[in-house]
């Protein structure tokens, strides 16, 4: 008996180049900076990415701080709150939605630098709000809109100048 015919070795065939990825020619999203007196931080600041073509959620938390003003014996009736802040957009079809809630407590010891008066103060504050609005999908721009709500509760009690 003859012995088989040997098999022929398959020649490669060359793929074409790959096509390169294609890339994104959407604008970052500004981060937004409110500027109020007090100035509220937050811990956690989102970074600028670009703009998706679906929805997106961002959720920070933050810290409200109010700065006394003890030689005027101006005093933050609620000197520290913190809370938590949701914001979903959508960019299809250029809508945006969010809600915050935040809140704080103490007692603390005053001293009026004027007078050398001093007292403490209680206090207890809570507030939320709902918005909504629209984002503009070709450069991320919000316009919000919504209601604040809130209970600020204040005593003053050993007040020096009162006896």
């Amino acid at each position: 008996m003859a012995p088989p015919p040997p098999t022929p070795t398959p020649t490669p065939t060359p793929l074409p180049p790959a096509e390169p990825a294609p890339t994104s020619t959407s604008t970052p999203i500004a981060t937004a900076t409110a500027t109020t007196t007090p100035t509220p931080t937050a811990t956690r600041t989102p970074k600028a990415t670009a703009i998706p073509e679906q929805v997106s959620l961002v959720a920070i938390s933050f810290v409200l701080e109010q700065r006394d003003r003890t030689s005027t014996c101006s005093f933050a009736d609620a000197p520290r709150t913190q809370g938590t802040m949701s914001l979903t957009v959508d960019f299809a079809r250029g809508t945006a939605s969010g809600q915050l809630q935040g809140a704080g407590s103490g007692t603390r010891s005053l001293r009026c630098e004027r007078d050398n008066t001093t007292g403490s103060i209680g206090w207890s504050q809570s507030y939320s709000a709902q918005f909504s609005g629209t984002v503009n999908p070709s450069n991320g721009e919000l316009r919000l809109s919504g209601t604040l709500t809130g209970r600020n509760d204040v005593k003053f009690t050993s007040c020096t100048k009162d006896r």
